[in-house]
């Protein structure tokens, strides 16, 4: 629910398997549920329930002393800091998560790090070091099949970054993957954020015609995901979880 951007039904679920772990005492997968929890506001850009939420999974994961949880804490906040546009930080958190994944050789969440953190360069305007980044992690993603969600969204940000560089056929291609595997993921949030980098694209080579038909796209689906009904329902939900635990 979370990739195809039902809020609800996702935050409904989340909370749902917290109150379940909690009542069996199980930090280990209450921590996730709660990092999960956070996920949900992350994406709805609420950076105080954010942040309540994955300080809420970070005491119990230091409590538990568990270095795999702890990886992926960290690289939580650095997403965090990073749409805070505090990059310092960020690089600070998903450079300690890559760093625990590679000393526990998982290969695969060090990957997902080490895209965050090409992110956070393109955000810092370090092209180069930016696509180094993410090359690595296409490579390792082509070679283990990775999932399409996770396929559509690097190649949203290689598209950036090479839009950013002014490398603008090599940023159209990768963004159209990045559509095609979004569709397949069934997944609007990164369909709408390919629409919008595009539109800053077309706005850079001053066709402004296509910047405005792509901003158009991309307020089409923000506008049919981001209602105050919406909103109004997660925040309802989150009230009656907390009402219930105090009960």
């Amino acid at each position: 629910y979370l990739v195809k951007a039902d809020f609800e039904k996702s935050l409904f679920n989340f909370l749902q398997s917290a109150k379940g772990y909690e009542k069996l005492k199980d930090s280990f997968r209450l921590s996730n549920a709660l990092m999960s929890i956070g996920n949900v506001y992350a994406e709805i850009k609420d950076a105080k329930k954010t942040n309540e939420y994955y300080d809420k999974a970070e005491k119990l994961i230091i409590a538990m002393n568990d270095s795999m949880q702890l990886s992926s804490i960290y690289d939580s906040k650095g997403i965090t800091y990073d749409q805070q546009e505090m990059y310092d930080s960020a690089l600070i958190y998903l450079t300690k998560a890559y760093d625990i994944s590679v000393l526990l050789n998982d290969t695969e969440y060090a990957m997902n790090s080490l895209s965050n953190i090409g992110l956070t360069y393109k955000h810092q305007f370090k092209t180069a070091e930016a696509l180094k980044s993410f090359d690595s992690v296409k490579s390792y993603f082509v070679r283990t099949n990775a999932p399409v969600d996770r396929m559509a969204a690097l190649y949203n940000n290689i598209g950036a970054t090479n839009a950013q560089a002014g490398n603008y056929i090599t940023a159209l291609d990768a963004f159209n993957t990045s559509i095609d595997y979004g569709k397949k993921a069934g997944s609007p949030t990164i369909e709408m954020e390919n629409y919008r980098n595009m539109s800053d694209m077309y706005g850079t080579m001053k066709n402004f015609e296509r910047q405005a038909f792509y901003l158009k796209k991309y307020y089409n689906i923000k506008d049919s995901i981001f209602t105050i009904d919406s909103r109004n329902q997660l925040t309802q939900l989150e009230a009656d979880y907390q009402v219930e635990k105090k009960n």
